[in-house]
Parts: structure tokens; sequence; C-alpha cells
């Protein structure tokens, strides 16, 4: 405040003036403004880190989070975004994201690759010898929230989880090979075991391994082979009251000591059957029976659940191909009605009463064979100009008729790729014959190969480059013709000197159905000089135990050298005793697929009692005569 001073007489009066009053104002304003500024950013920079902090500690809470789902069962850990949710206390996932206050949460799990077959060092998808480690996950939380002036920020935290807990049931001994079972594969142990394809000759000779008794005088029909279970079906002629007409026999365990085979079960039909077609689960078999010309049979309790009749026909069905949703029947002919059905077995316990689509051929149609690309029909006839008649499936009309030569009638057909094989009856000329069927509506009547058989032919199978043929002759009742030269390599008699109405070829042996009394039917091996392996074979694991009914089965992986291919199935079931009737399934959970590529997560059949038990199935196929070479094989669970 001001003050007097006195000089003199005067008295002079002191105090602030107008500009020191804003000057003063003005330096205030600049040091409060600091202060404030000073104090507002304290705050801000304090709320960002309270923001930060609070992030971070909800990404360290979801890595915890996968962690636990991780230590459950790894195979939670699914590759994706995810958020979180609690379940009766247990953390999972839920969603792609979660959102908790102004906080948006998010889980990422990503695969892992390696060099070094999947367990070296981690790169990038993609990168040379990239392998996908099916033990690893890399796992990402990530925190974002609003923030001024910047927009969003984020926290991240990352962790790779691997499956610490898991266990491995291994194949890769001669013990662990020998505990499973076996067709035309052997093993060897130029490692410390494996597994490839059984030698096999090149059929220019070949022997009666074994002979299989069907109890009763009746004589045997036809067969089929389930390659997806390995199971031979044989159907026979009527046997009488509470004597079965089909068949189910085991080809699991077939090597060239095997002394039977065994039977897993039967079908009382009460009613002859001409032929025989495996489909999906279930026996399509054609009948002579007035009203049930065909019935099904399902396969997993041998059960008949249904038979059709052929509208407007009681004519004898000689032949049926089941195939997708679709069964194709063939009859003799009556009259003006058609001698070819098309019926839908979508449901095979509830067949519509009418077909899809009919032809008439004419003449009786004793088999069919349907085309690769399901388009076609090729029918074997009694027409002595249209021995091979073509049915086209679009429309059921008939396209082409062949004439095979001679008079006598065609018994059967088969189709492998672009080549239709056709074998009749013994007449002046030759009783084998195959054409090209690049298109089936302009198939040249030339044959592009024949051979004279001088048999009274019945059936055919075709397994690689060579036709296994049967006849009704009393003496090499079994021919095999070699297809890259269309000559006969060799016959065999078979021990009763009995007709020999079918065969079916399955690996290294064929099964041959007689109608010889206490030689049903007869295994043969080839032989010959040259040296090959089998074109096929399978092996069938030993049952094993996951020890809990929670078993969760991860990946499958293995190593295969040498050439040709090698692909698998699996099984479960909840118990031992349930495991022999489950399904094989590929990596969809369907019998239709195969586990073909190492490192491939498991799939179980939907329909599965359980899986605490498990089997593997292995398929080896030849390529150029050469064996795949199965070094080992494994299966990853928890």
């Amino acid at each position: 405040m001001g003050q007097s001073v006195t000089r003199g007489h005067r008295q002079i009066r002191c105090g602030f003036s107008l500009v020191e009053t804003i000057l003063a104002v003005a330096v205030f304003s600049f040091i409060a403004a600091a202060i404030l500024t000073l104090a507002l950013g304290a705050f801000s920079s304090d709320e960002r880190g309270s923001h930060l902090r609070t992030a971070q500690a909800l990404a360290a809470e979801g890595l915890e989070a996968a962690r636990s789902i991780r230590n459950y069962r790894f195979t939670d850990l699914a590759v994706g975004n995810h958020g979180l949710a609690t379940t009766s206390g247990y953390w999972a996932f839920a969603g792609t994201s979660e959102t908790i206050g102004l906080y948006a949460r998010t889980i990422t799990v990503d695969p892992v690759y390696r060099l070094s077959g999947g367990r070296g060092d981690m790169v990038a998808a993609g990168s040379p010898g990239a392998v996908l480690d099916p033990a690893s996950r890399l796992v990402t939380a990530t925190v974002a929230w609003p923030e001024l002036p910047v927009g969003t920020r984020s926290a991240r935290l990352e962790t790779l989880m691997t499956r610490w807990s898991q266990r491995r049931w291994v194949h890769d001994t001669v013990a662990d090979f020998t505990a499973g079972r076996r067709n035309s594969v052997q093993i060897t142990s130029t490692g410390n075991g494996e597994l490839k394809l059984a030698d096999f000759g090149n059929w220019t000779q070949a022997s009666v391994l074994r002979t299989i008794n069907i109890a009763g005088n009746e004589d045997n029909a036809d067969c089929a082979v389930d390659r997806n279970s390995d199971t031979l079906y044989v159907a026979t002629k009527v046997r009488g009251s509470g004597r079965p007409e089909f068949y189910g026999y085991d080809l699991a365990d077939v090597t060239a000591t095997t002394t039977g085979l065994y039977a897993l079960g039967t079908t009382e039909l009460g009613q002859s059957v001409n032929g025989l077609s495996i489909n999906n689960g279930y026996a399509y078999l054609a009948s002579g029976a007035n009203g049930q010309e065909m019935m099904a049979i399902r396969l997993s309790d041998y059960a008949k659940v249904t038979s059709w009749d052929t509208p407007g026909t009681n004519a004898d069905a000689n032949d049926v191909v089941a195939t997708g949703t679709v069964a194709y029947l063939v009859t003799d002919s009556s009259g003006s009605q058609p001698e070819f059905f098309a019926v839908n077995v979508a449901n095979p316990a509830s067949i519509p009463g009418s077909p899809l689509g009919t032809a008439e051929i004419g003449d009786d149609v004793n088999a069919v064979a349907v085309s690769a690309d399901g388009r076609y029909a090729f029918l074997a006839t009694d027409d002595n100009d249209g021995e091979l008649t073509v049915v086209r499936l679009s429309d059921y009309h008939v396209v082409q008729r062949i004439n095979a030569g001679g008079t006598d009638n065609a018994m059967d057909v088969a189709v492998n790729g672009n080549i239709v094989y056709l074998v009749k009856t013994q007449d002046s000329s030759r009783e084998f014959y195959a054409y090209d069927a690049t298109n089936p509506e302009a198939m040249s009547a030339t044959s592009i190969g024949s051979v004279e058989l001088n048999r009274n032919v019945t059936h055919l199978d075709i397994q690689g480059n060579r036709a296994y043929v049967t006849s009704s002759s009393g003496s090499a009742e079994m021919l095999v013709v070699d297809l890259n030269s269309y000559t006969l390599l060799t016959t065999v008699n078979l021990p009763s000197q009995a007709s020999a109405p079918s065969i079916c070829m399955y690996g290294a042996y064929a099964y041959v159905v007689s109608t010889g009394n206490n030689q049903e039917i007869v295994v043969v091996r080839g032989g010959g000089s040259t040296a090959t392996f089998a074109p096929a074979g399978t092996f069938t694991s030993a049952s094993y135990d996951g020890g809990a009914t929670t078993t969760a089965w991860s990946t499958m992986t293995w190593t295969v050298s040498g050439s040709g291919s090698v692909q698998f199935k699996l099984r479960t079931a909840d118990s031992f005793a349930h495991l022999p009737t489950a399904r094989w399934v590929g990596p969809d959970g369907t019998a239709e697929t195969f586990y073909t590529a190492s490192g491939q997560g498991i799939v179980l059949d939907p329909a599965a009692t359980g899986s605490r038990w498990i089997q593997l199935k292995a398929y080896l196929s030849a390529v150029a005569g050469a064996s795949p070479v199965l070094e080992d094989v494994s299966i990853d669970y928890e």
C-alpha cells in the first residue's frame, strides 16, 4: 500500500500506477496458467497411466485365462479370435471378443510353424521347410480403449503355449506293429520296425491258400468286399429255414499262414440271392423272390431292414450296384416291362415304392456297372446285337448297344477308368473284351483288346493291370488276364472242380466263391518269378485305452518312405466291447474320407459311443509295383 513522505513544506503521496497494475495482473496470469497447465497435465498423465495399467492387467488376466483353458484341454485353444466367459467357475472362450467397461479384450490364438519336421525353430507360415507344430499355439491378449486426443490406445501381451500334458500312442517298433492285424502287409526290421506291402508275384503262377466251408450243400452266388472295414460278404442261394443266405467275414488278418476266416455275422433271408453290392454301411441284394427283388441289410447288426418290389414285373433280379443314394437293379426280361431300375436308397430302411427311373432293354440283363463319374450304366445282356448296352443316367435312355460277336450271352461287366470290360459264355468267338468308354455315347464297336478263354465265363474283377475271371467249366475255374497285352497269364483249378460263380480281389489274395461243398470260399494267392508288391493292403492296430471317458485325441503324425501312398482312418468307442462295431472315419468324421497329411487334427465319428478306446487303420497302396514304407505313426492325446 502507499505511504506519505514529507519534504520541506510539500507532502508527496506514492502508489501503483495503472501500468504497474496491468503488468502485475499479466505476470500473475502467466504464473497461474503455468501452474494450472502443470496440474492438469499431471492429472491427465495419471489418468492415462491408470488406463494403461488397467489394460495391462486385463491382458495379463486374458493370458492366464487362456493358460487355464490350455491346462484343462489343449484342443480347446482353437485357432482364431475369442472373448472370455466363466462357466461353472471355469474360464472358457466365448464369441470373438468381450467388452469390460470402456475396454475391449480379444484373445487371439495362432498356429505355430517350425523347422525340422515341426520340432525345430519357429518360422513364419509358408517359409521353406515350415511344418505345423500341432503341440504349440501362440496366444496374444489385446486390450483397446478410447482416449483423447489420440483416439484409441491398446495394450498387448503374448506368450507361447504348448501341450505340456500331452501323451502319445506310438507305433515304431516290430513289437508295436506285431500287436496289430495285417492284410497283404508285412513287417520288416530295416530300422526298429516298419510296414510295407506283402510280396506279390506277377500271377503267371497261382495256388490255393485256404478253403472255407459254409455248412450245407447250397450253392454260393456272389461276393463283395468292403475295403473300408476289411470285410468279405458272401451271398448264397436259398438254404431253408434256420440257415442264413448272407455272411460277413473278417479280412483284417489275412497272411500266408492264415488258416481260416472269422465270421462276423449272418442274415437269414429265406430267398435266393443272385447279386450283391455294398454301400454306406448297407448291403443290397438282387433276389429271385417275387415282391422282394431287392433287399437291404444293415451291416452294423446284420438286420434285414427292408425289401423292394420291382413295379409291374415279377422277373428275377440278377444284379445290383449301389452308389451314393441310388441303387441300380437289373432283371430278366418280362415282356414290355423295364429290365433296368434306378432306386432311391437315401433312406435304406424306407425305400420309396416308385423308382427314380427305368429303361426297357428288351432282353435279360445279367450284370450292371456304373461309370466313375456316375453318369452312365453299362449292362451285360443276352441281346445278341447288344451284349454291352449303355444307359444314360440323367434320363435313363439307352444310348449305345454294342455287339460283342457270336451268339452267346454276356455274363458280367466291369468299369476301370475309361475302359469297360465284358465277359461272355463260351462260343465260337472270344469270351473277354475291353472297350474304350471315353465317350460312352459314341463307343466304337471294335474292342481295344480281347482274349480267348475257352470257358463259360461267369464273373470278373479288376485290380491293377489284371483281370481275374471265374468260369463254370469244371476246370480252370479261375483265370488271370494281363490287361497290358490281353493275354491269359494263368489258370487255377479249384479243389472240388466245381463251378465258380463269382470272385473278389483284395490286396494279395483272390476270394473265389465256389459251388463246391465244404469249399464254398477258396482263397487264392498269386505267384511267379517277377517279384512285385501287392497292389494294396491294410494294417489294423490293436485296441488302445486312453484311460478316461474324457480322453481328447488331438493329432496324428506319421513318417513314410518309399513309393506309393499311406492313408489312415480311426474309430473310437466308450468301451473295448463296443470298438469292433464302431465306424472307421476320416478327418471330417465320415466314412468317406481319409487322413492323408501328417499332423492333421483328429475328428471323431459324431455317432461314436465315446472316446476312451481307439484303433487306427492304415491303408497302403503301391505305385508301379513299388511299396510305400510306414516308418512310424503316433497319436497325441490328453
